[in-house]
């Protein structure tokens, strides 16, 4: 009972904290097939759930300003510095940068929101984050867990 109860905890953490969720799995104990089990899982399924959520919102929210407001479309946009940097980095780095950074730096709701906002393709996202999420929960499991500590 007690490892299901380690493996939920780290099941939890890594829906936000990738780096602290394997980091404990380390510091109780967990094997690296147990790790991948819970950090990596949740991963995934964060991935899809944040994907598809935000996909219907996102739609949802866009279809009600057009009702609520008709002439919304019909303004000139301004370019200012924050577009500015938003089309310079989807431009330069794209969804597979997002998917990188997200588990690491953004989190994967914030990944799974930008992913699906600026590129609107939901199975893309949803492949490219997990697969991103179970490279660096391999990676984070090998520099806390030692394997890339040399023996003296």
């Amino acid at each position: 009972m007690a490892l299901l109860g380690k493996m939920i905890t780290v099941f939890f953490t890594a829906v936000l904290l990738l780096k602290v969720a394997v980091g404990s799995a380390v510091i109780m104990h967990l094997t690296y097939y147990q790790t991948m089990l819970s950090a990596g899982l949740s991963c995934v399924i964060n991935s899809f759930v944040f994907t598809y959520i935000f996909d219907g919102a996102i739609k949802w929210f866009i279809k009600y300003l057009h009702n609520k407001f008709p002439d919304h479309e019909k303004k000139r946009k301004k370019f200012t510095w924050r577009n500015r940097l938003i089309v310079r980095s989807k431009k330069n780095f794209g969804l597979i940068g997002i998917a990188i950074i997200a588990p690491v730096l953004i989190s994967i709701p914030v990944g799974a929101f930008l992913g699906v906002r600026f590129f609107g393709e939901r199975k893309k996202v949803f492949i490219y984050l997990s697969i991103s999420s179970l490279i660096w929960t391999t990676l984070f499991y090998g520099i806390f867990g030692g394997w890339f500590i040399v023996p003296h």
